[in-house]
């Protein structure tokens, strides 16, 4: 079986992503990785990180840019995120092969766990008018041999570093149901995980000298210890960017297929248990 692996899309689908690569590449599945909606608000909620107000989590998110920008502009810049996301979404299912996704942290969902963000337009609302798209979150579909089971963003940092007593009570929530739904996977001799973050020190580490979080690993520590313990055959995950690559854990590949938007991705052949990946920039 020949994947397509491409993830952070960010409002933009590359031009060399067409149905003509899709058939001379022999594709016969696409997996990809989250963040499909445009990321204006992110780049607002950078820029402005520090005159922002946390929601009773500890978090920042679109609500927090309300009392800066007013709910005008937030709202437009919501809906235009939304448009970018929908149409990223139709293009994917215009390639004619199935196409199994996860929501990422830039996207619009009920399925996140931190809530208070304004949506405009949901991601499961959109896919499920789209044949050829699939969306799962602590679900499993098989294909051939293989069974994908994905989920989407978490981030599952480690409670014990965290200080904030409401971030902390919601991270410990997060991770326990975390734990929870990946004992639903009973087979794993082929078994394929498709999340947005990373596993934790690998493929996780900031590079952009520019993000306040330059040098820190950011990835799920609880999918890391799962990848240790049950060794799945392969791991596809997306996030951070920067970081296209492939590594191992035990026998488990995990593969980051890089900045979707700009054309990065990769192209992985199984055959029974062997795992061949190809990185390209379309």
């Amino acid at each position: 079986m020949r994947i397509l692996a491409i993830g952070d899309l960010h409002g933009k689908v590359p031009k060399g992503l067409n149905k003509k690569f899709i058939w001379k590449s022999e594709i016969d599945l696409i997996l990809s990785s989250g963040d499909f909606y445009g990321n204006t608000t992110g780049k607002y909620i950078i820029k402005n990180l520090f005159k922002l107000k946390r929601n009773k989590y500890g978090l920042v998110g679109t609500e927090s840019l309300v009392e800066v920008f007013g709910k005008e502009k937030v709202i437009k810049l919501v809906r235009k995120e939304a448009s970018q996301g929908k149409n990223v979404l139709k293009k994917l299912n215009s390639l004619g092969v199935p196409v199994v996704l996860v929501y990422g942290n830039g996207d619009q969902t009920n399925l996140s766990p931190y809530k208070g963000n304004i949506v405009i337009s949901k991601i499961e609302d959109i896919v499920k008018k789209l044949e050829n798209l699939k969306l799962i979150d602590y679900n499993l579909i098989s294909f051939g041999d293989y069974d994908v089971f994905g989920f989407g963003c978490k981030y599952s940092r480690n409670p014990s570093k965290v200080k904030d007593k409401f971030l902390k009570k919601h991270l410990i929530k997060v991770i326990n149901e975390e734990r929870k739904q990946l004992q639903k996977i009973k087979k794993l001799r082929k078994t394929i995980l498709l999340v947005h973050e990373p596993p934790f020190k690998i493929l996780d580490k900031i590079r952009d000298p520019q993000s306040v979080r330059y040098g820190q690993h950011i990835g799920d520590e609880i999918l890391a210890q799962f990848l240790k313990e049950k060794q799945p055959l392969l791991c596809v995950c997306g996030h951070v960017h920067e970081n296209q690559g492939k590594e191992k854990v035990g026998k488990t590949i995990v593969v980051n297929p890089g900045y979707g938007r700009n054309g990065e991705c990769a192209l992985i052949d199984l055959k029974d248990n062997e795992v061949n990946v190809k990185f390209l920039k379309l």
